[in-house]
């Protein structure tokens, strides 16, 4: 589920300032909306799972065509599909699950998605199951969970930084569109859109985006190679900050050390653990 009516404005004023610069240096992809699934409002600790960059989202032509259309309410659909609790939907369309004899593609901990699916079913059961082993149950419990993006606007070298390789735009727009985009991309925001999580993981570069805790009074607690750990002054909220699963620099001793962990200090934070 999407909060249409607390993202529609933003999407609109986006597509309206991007079509003031050449489409060449657009984003390839269209920007990205946290969302929740079917069952966050009734479950009974909300977690929402923190992604890094949007390459692969819905192209960004599709999101302006819409707009000219004047029908956000067509994108903010689409882009609350494109990852299901099945798992990432390459066509933003429909549902699907993801082939069972592929079991390498679903286990594979490097993938984010899986990677988010397995851990949620051990802070919500206190049992690991293998992602190919998922039942209806799992799949339902799933339901519970919401998705969100460090960067609502994908990363491309050039856009929204330096703009090198791209011919010369004005560095005043490019400033405003850049705060415009990063106000929503604060944590804060997030909270404004959806009900409150109960925690937050967030899978990305660790302090590279400090930014979007502005405002919410986080106070490091705890820190180890698999994670730093935050306490918020003005929400319940904790915070699990993590490396992406994708992550090159990672050793062995992280591969195998990283899932317990954040599955046992979430499940101790929110109050699960025996």
């Amino acid at each position: 589920m999407i909060n249409k009516d607390f993202y529609r404005e933003f999407v609109s004023e986006f597509c309206k300032k991007l079509q003031e610069i050449p489409e060449k240096c657009h984003p390839e992809s269209g920007i990205f909306i946290p969302y929740t699934f079917d069952k966050y409002t009734e479950a009974k600790k909300k977690i929402f799972f923190v992604g890094i960059d949007t390459a692969g989202w819905i192209k960004t032509s599709e999101m302006l065509n819409d707009f000219r259309n004047n029908n956000i309410n067509s994108y903010l659909e689409k882009n609350s599909k494109v990852v299901t609790v099945q798992g990432e939907n390459q066509d933003g369309t429909d549902r699907h699950s993801f082939d069972k004899n592929n079991s390498w593609r679903c286990n594979h901990m490097s993938r984010f998605w899986p990677f988010c699916q397995k851990l949620y079913i051990y802070i919500m059961t206190g049992e690991w199951v293998n992602v190919t082993d998922f039942e209806k149950k799992h799949y339902n419990l799933l339901e519970g969970a919401a998705y969100g993006n460090l960067s609502l606007v994908e990363i491309k070298k050039g856009w929204l930084g330096t703009l090198k390789g791209y011919e010369k735009i004005d560095k005043e727009f490019v400033k405003d569109l850049r705060s415009y985009v990063r106000k929503m991309e604060r944590f804060e925001t997030l909270f404004e859109a959806y009900e409150t999580p109960d925690l937050v993981i967030v899978l990305g570069e660790r302090g590279k985006r400090m930014d979007v805790l502005e405002g919410l009074g986080a106070k490091e607690v705890e820190s180890n190679e698999f994670a730093i750990i935050y306490e918020l002054e003005k929400y319940r909220t904790k915070i699990i900050w993590t490396s992406h699963p994708s992550a090159r620099r990672k050793t062995k001793s992280f591969r195998e050390g990283v899932l317990p962990y954040i599955g046992s200090a979430a499940r101790k934070l929110l109050g699960l653990s025996e």
